[in-house]
């Protein structure tokens, strides 16, 4: 169920320590897992991308997203932890994926204390599948896959509630080349009218333990009075092997003639089967 508090510092710290109390908990278990080959995770970016999470191994991406905008004196927050994402393959062409979050929103206006609010809850779960339709041939020729996913709003805390179900579903290209990786995808999704989303990025990777990425997102919409009708936003991040099955990554990222003004991700992925 979600929770409503007016701010308290006491409250929202040891609301946050809990949380990551989890991840310190989860980066735990990574160090016990066995190295297997160097893993490929979708948290370096802010979408997916061609790549499939081999058969019978089942990945872990977790970690946790803070971002904020601000007019004026007031400002509004929103922190996800833990951010979940599980990926099964049940063949080396097709994932099973889970999607799950914890989400708190807060707000504080620096003119009047009472209007102050923390909301916390589940945030709807996103299920689906990727497949690959066709894999990398030479150097010309990219990675293909389609991903189709469905939000389930009706599963979600009261305050995020609502009798939605979203579907998205994306085509994803990516190229390998050495130690580079370029990746374009473009795909749709039904939220009260059709959103057009695109993205690309490019990956380096340095050496055996440095992999950085820079990446550019956006969706596209029928303008109206409801809300901007193109969404943008930017992204960068860098990973770092802990060991061949555990990447941990840090970035930073904004909105680009939009909100939100900032937004900051950090994590680990890594397998826990073979």
């Amino acid at each position: 169920m979600g929770v409503y508090l007016l701010i308290h510092p006491q409250r929202v710290f040891a609301f946050i320590m809990t949380r990551y109390l989890l991840l310190f908990s989860t980066l735990l278990l990574s160090f016990a897992i066995q190295a297997q080959d160097q893993i490929s995770t979708e948290r370096l970016t802010l979408r997916s991308n061609a790549l499939n999470v081999s058969q019978g191994h089942w990945q872990i991406e977790s970690g946790f997203q803070y971002s904020g905008t601000s007019i004026k004196n007031f400002g509004q927050y929103k922190f996800q932890s833990p951010t979940i994402l599980q990926r099964y393959g049940i063949s080396d062409k097709v994932e099973l994926r889970l999607e799950t979050s914890i989400a708190s929103n807060f707000a504080i206006n620096k003119g009047a204390y009472t209007t102050n609010y923390y909301l916390t809850g589940f945030e709807a779960p996103t299920a689906g599948a990727k497949v690959k339709l066709l894999k990398q041939k030479k150097k010309f020729l990219p990675q293909i896959a389609a991903l189709g996913e469905v939000r389930f709003f009706p599963l979600a805390s009261d305050i995020y509630r609502s009798k939605k179900i979203i579907p998205r579903l994306q085509f994803l290209f990516t190229h390998k080349v050495e130690s580079f990786t370029f990746g374009y995808h473009i795909g749709s999704y039904y939220n009260n009218r059709f959103h057009y989303s695109y993205d690309l990025y490019l990956q380096k990777k340095w050496g055996q333990r440095l992999i950085s990425t820079i990446n550019c997102v956006g969706a596209i919409t029928k303008v109206s009075e409801i809300g901007p009708s193109r969404n943008n936003n930017i992204y960068s991040s860098i990973g770092y092997y802990i060991s061949p099955s555990v990447l941990a990554d840090f970035g930073a990222g904004r909105g680009v003639g939009n909100r939100p003004d900032f937004f900051y991700k950090a994590g680990l992925s890594f397998n826990l089967m073979k």
